[in-house]
C-alpha cells in the first residue's frame, strides 16, 4: 500500500373597494433589497499569502518531524523546497498572520508517502486563512522499509492527535509564533490520503477492528474529515464507519488500482452522518492526490491515461476547502464545492 426564487412577497393586498369608491394609494415604498452575495470561490487562491516552517514534536512514541503551513501577508522571502527537493508555493519561515483565530486542520500522509506530499492542498488551505500541520509517520514514510501495519493501526492516529497536542500548546503560549491562532474549543478538521484516509477516519470516530476487539484511537475534537482514496486496512474499517458522527467528504479515483473504488464504497455506504459526500474522478487514479509519488512511479494516476494532474489538483483543494468552510458555517460555502465540474461524479448522503 504506497503510495471529495428570490420569492418577493409582493403582499398583493388590494385595499377593500366598494362599489361606490375607488382608493387610491400614491405614497411610493422603497422595495429595494440587497443583492444576495454569491458563493465564495475557492477554486482560487485566497487573500493570504503561505508560511511554512519544519519543526520537530515530541510524541508519546518519540520525536515527530512536523510541517505546519500558516497565513502570511509576506510578499517576498526565501521559497520552500520541502526536504531540499520538492519546490513549493510557500516562504520558509514567514511572519504569521494571526489577528484572528483560524481553523485548524492536520494532514496525514500515505503509506510510504511524506508529510508535504500533497502541498498543493496544505498550501492552498493556508491561503484561505487555515492552519494546517501535517507529521512524518515514523516507520511508514518513503524513506522507511516494509511497516507494521498493525502498529500503525494505532500510531498514525496518535501522531495526528500528538501534532494537534503541540500546536494547541503553541496557540496559548506567549512567545510562541503561533500565539492565539487556533481555538482549542473549536476542534480540528483531518484530511489524509490512502493509510491516511484510514487515519482520518479512525481519529474522526470509526471503530477500527484489531482482531480482538475495537481500537480506542477516536479524537472527541475532530470536527470534518476529508479521506482522500482510503484505505480500509484489509477490513479493519468498513462497517466502522457507521460509528462516524462529523461532516464527511470522501474523494476517490474510479481508477484507483490501490484502494479501489469498490473498497471505498465499502467504507462509504455504511455512513450515516450528514452532510456527507462521495466525489469520484472517473479518470483519476490513486495518486491524483499525492503529485510527489508521480517523480517516481508511473500509472494508477501518474502519467498518461488519467486526468491531467494539475485539474485534479486544483478539484480537489476546491472541493475540500469549500467543504471545509461549510462544516464552519460560513455562507454559502458548501454551494461552492465543484458540483458541475465535468470531471467529478458526486453522491451526496441525506441532508
Amino acid at each position: 500500500m504506497r503510495w471529495w426564487v428570490l420569492i418577493v412577497a409582493t403582499a398583493c393586498t388590494s385595499d377593500p373597494v366598494t362599489d361606490d369608491v375607488t382608493t387610491s394609494d400614491t405614497s411610493t415604498t422603497d422595495t429595494a433589497t440587497t443583492p444576495e452575495e454569491p458563493p465564495p470561490d475557492y477554486g482560487v487562491s485566497g487573500p493570504f499569502g503561505v508560511g511554512t516552517e519544519r519543526v520537530t514534536v515530541k510524541g508519546a512514541e518519540g520525536d515527530l518531524s512536523v510541517q505546519v503551513w500558516y497565513p502570511t501577508t509576506d510578499e517576498t522571502g526565501t521559497e520552500v523546497r520541502y526536504d531540499g527537493v520538492f519546490a513549493g508555493e510557500a516562504f520558509l519561515g514567514a511572519s504569521v498572520v494571526c489577528e484572528q483565530t483560524r481553523p485548524l486542520a492536520a494532514f496525514s500522509h500515505g503509506s510510504g508517502g511524506i508529510r508535504y506530499q500533497s502541498a498543493f492542498l496544505t498550501e492552498h488551505l493556508a491561503t484561505h486563512g487555515w492552519v494546517v500541520v501535517a507529521p512524518d509517520h515514523p516507520g511508514n514514510t518513503f524513506f522507511d522499509g516494509f511497516p507494521d501495519v498493525a502498529a500503525l493501526l494505532t500510531s498514525r492516529p496518535r501522531d495526528i492527535m500528538d501534532t494537534v497536542d503541540w500546536m494547541l500548546g503553541e496557540v496559548e503560549r506567549d512567545e510562541s509564533s503561533w500565539f492565539g491562532c487556533t481555538d482549542p474549543a473549536e476542534g480540528y478538521a483531518v484530511i489524509g490520503h490512502s493509510f491516511g484516509g484510514y487515519t482520518a477516519m479512525a481519529v474522526g470516530g470509526g471503530a477500527v477492528e484489531d482482531g480482538t476487539g475495537f481500537l480506542d484511537v477516536a479524537d472527541a475534537r475532530v470536527n470534518a474529515i476529508v479521506p482522500l482514496a482510503p484505505w480500509d486496512v484489509i477490513g479493519r474499517l468498513d462497517d466502522g464507519a457507521a460509528d462516524i458522527t462529523v461532516p464527511t467528504l470522501i474523494l476517490t479515483g474510479e481508477l484507483d488500482e490501490t484502494t479501489t473504488i469498490d473498497q471505498v464504497r465499502r467504507m462509504w455506504d455504511p455512513l450515516q452522518v450528514t452532510p456527507r459526500w462521495l466525489a469520484v474522478f472517473p479518470e483519476g487514479g490513486h495518486f491524483s492526490f499525492s503529485p510527489v509519488a508521480c517523480f517516481t512511479f508511473e500509472g494508477d494516476g501518474c502519467g498518461k491515461g488519467f486526468l491531467d494532474m494539475e485539474r485534479a489538483n486544483e478539484l480537489t483543494a476546491e472541493a475540500t476547502t469549500a467543504f471545509l468552510e461549510g462544516t464552519r458555517g460560513v455562507s454559502r460555502a458548501y454551494e461552492a464545492m465543484p458540483f458541475e465540474a465535468p470531471e467529478l461524479e458526486w453522491e451526496e448522503g441525506a441532508r
